[in-house]
């Protein structure tokens, strides 16, 4: 659980605190790049975490993931000038990715069925009191003017996670994970996310549309080979809707690709304007992840039909928050967008925890822990691409021109749009799930199927 707060409390900080980076070393057009190149590493590392702690153990690799960690967020605090900033980011996501992937992993190694849909409400409890704290942190110090005081501020949950990871985790590997780490497809992978974050900082537009193509096509080669692979990092047929675990899948990205467009842009939006200060904006955005957890814990217990329900209703929700915030961002007040913001949290809370659990019952025998380790990987490739995209959008519509009120204005009204429809297509393959394979309780079997 400390491990998934890590993660959460530093994209919190760093969301809460990039306004302010940008307008002191510079990088406007660079925006996006510090959330696009943490996930980058983290997809990375999160990908690996499987292998690797099956050959040292869980212990030894959340302690390099917490130091790892640590050394990246040093450099962030001590960065001159944007260059090495995003540097630091793309070290912190290293570790990140590594403590973020085994909380899953751990989660189904030491837990029976019946209780790891209240241990993920749990996690996600975990985002929310991230989602408290990291605002505070990252809004506390812009207030007394030193963005960089945040990054020094984590240091001491770091030095706890490693202290705790070495004292308590399992020292040794796992007969299910001693695959070699395969260095090529996690290149190949890199490689995808990096060319998406690329194309939003490329002039000519067929440079852009060239780019993209490309990220697709080394993200479907990197799939396609791990499955021919004997040592796969990702469960067989990892994205493909013929069975559960990959239609899941699909569906996780979509929502780490749209809901990151609020963690992205509302800071920057709610303080150019509708001029709050960064803490302010900052707990504004933080009601997305309040309101999935409060929805997550509500109906972590339902069974049935009426868990059935939640996975067909949740996303609509999203949907029409993220269509009333790019109306709202613009025309209205502060209020109505965190209150819009909330809907979007609270929407993906209610049917989460259900689709995840959902994803680990029906995993193939023997790649149980394949499944829950590449769950943390699709949703981190689903917000680095979300934020690259947000990033080519809003520099086509004008942000990359410099922050003013009007670039602003176009820019986040422009991809929330862009991410209600990616809500709508989210939507439509959550009913398609359940029409195709039933209730979420139903497959508790598991089969080569799905």
């Amino acid at each position: 659980m400390l491990g998934a707060a890590l993660a959460g409390v530093h994209i919190f900080i760093a969301s809460t605190v990039m306004p302010a980076v940008v307008m002191d070393i510079g990088g406007e057009a660079y925006y996006a790049w510090g959330t696009s190149l943490y996930m980058l590493s983290s997809i990375v590392t999160s990908a690996s975490a499987g292998a690797l702690q099956g050959r040292i153990g869980a212990r030894a690799t959340s302690t390099w993931g917490g130091v790892v960690f640590l050394v990246g967020s040093l450099g962030c605090a001590l960065a001159p000038n944007i260059a090495l900033f995003l540097f630091g980011r793309a070290v912190q996501g290293l570790g990140g990715g590594l403590v973020l992937a085994m909380s899953l992993v751990l989660i189904w190694q030491l837990f029976p069925d019946h209780l790891r849909t209240r241990m993920l409400a749990l996690n996600s409890g975990v985002w929310g009191l991230a989602a408290l704290v990291g605002p505070l942190i990252g809004g506390g110090m812009i207030a007394l003017h030193s963005w960089r005081g945040a990054f020094w501020l984590g240091v001491p949950l770091l030095l706890l996670f490693i202290a705790l990871a070495t004292r308590y985790l399992p020292g040794r590997g796992t007969a299910s994970g001693r695959g070699r780490i395969a260095l090529r497809r996690l290149a190949l992978l890199a490689a995808s996310v990096l060319a998406a974050t690329v194309a939003g900082n490329v002039p000519a537009p067929w440079q852009r549309i060239g780019l993209v193509i490309l990220a697709v096509l080394l993200a479907v080669m990197t799939f396609s080979r791990d499955g021919a692979s004997a040592d796969k990092m990702f469960p067989s047929q990892v994205l493909s809707n013929a069975g559960v675990v990959g239609s899941i899948n699909q569906i996780l990205f979509l929502f780490s690709a749209t809901h990151t467009t609020i963690g992205v842009f509302a800071p920057l939006a709610l303080q150019v304007i509708h001029g709050l200060d960064a803490l302010t904006a900052g707990y504004f955005v933080s009601t997305l992840s309040l309101c999935w957890t409060g929805g997550t814990f509500i109906t972590a217990s339902w069974r049935g039909s009426a868990a059935a329900t939640v996975v067909a209703l949740g996303p609509l929700i999203p949907v029409a928050g993220l269509a009333g915030l790019s109306y709202a961002i613009v025309h209205g007040t502060p209020l109505q967008c965190a209150a819009l913001i909330a809907s979007v949290g609270l929407g993906l809370g209610i049917c989460n925890a259900h689709l995840v659990a959902w994803s680990l019952r029906s995993a193939r025998s023997g790649e149980e822990a394949l499944t829950a380790g590449g769950i943390p990987t699709i949703r981190l490739l689903g917000v680095a691409f979300g934020a690259s995209g947000a990033g080519i959008i809003a520099n086509l519509a004008g942000l990359a021109e410099g922050i003013t009120v009007a670039t602003v204005e176009q820019a986040t009204a422009t991809v929330y749009l862009a991410a209600a429809l990616g809500m709508a297509a989210a939507t439509a393959m959550a009913w398609r799930l359940l029409w195709r394979f039933g209730r979420p309780d139903a497959a508790l079997v598991r089969s080569g199927g799905t």
